[in-house]
């Protein structure tokens, strides 16, 4: 049930057999129905704040006129930040007026960097990520003769898709 259980299982199948294929469901339970009716769609925006203490450890890029998180590192407060994942869009950066005011990134890495750079010991982020809801689906098929990062990256990238990033 966790994903530290299915790497595992994976894992030892793939060395028992040479091949595994993996499928992952989502089903949705009555409340998630009852949204994925009233909002009609597929996708759905998640927004949410984060204040980061500097060094915030981001490598960004800018893609589809965001800035995406590309990875987190070690050391630096996102890493530690579990909300804060790869493929997130950074939409706001927080301004000195107070907790409500924000200044729109509108896809411009180099806001992101300037508010790190400034002279607060910490950042104020707004972020949001698509999440697919609905019952979905998705398969995947490994053999040993992928290397280990080959594996990570293709269900990084089939996860990545299948959860709407």
């Amino acid at each position: 049930k966790s994903l530290a259980g299915v790497e595992s299982s994976v894992r030892s199948r793939l060395m028992a057999r040479g091949s595994v294929k993996v499928r992952i469901e989502r089903n949705l339970d009555e409340s998630e129905a009852a949204v994925a009716a009233l909002v009609g769609r597929s996708l759905i925006t998640e927004t949410w704040n984060v204040q980061l203490k500097k060094p915030l450890g981001l490598t960004l890029s800018s893609r589809d006129g965001k800035v995406i998180v590309k990875a987190t590192r070690k050391g630096g407060s996102a890493h530690a930040e579990p909300s804060i994942q790869v493929g997130d869009a950074i939409i706001a950066i927080g301004n000195n007026f107070g907790p409500k005011s924000w200044i729109p990134v509108q896809g411009k890495v180099e806001r992101v960097i300037n508010a790190a750079t400034g002279p607060s010991q910490s950042v104020r982020l707004k972020l949001s990520r698509q999440i697919r809801v609905g019952t979905w689906s998705s398969d995947y098929d490994f053999t040993t003769s992928s290397t280990n990062a080959s594996i990570q990256a293709q269900a990084e990238t089939r996860v990545a898709k299948d959860v709407g990033r």
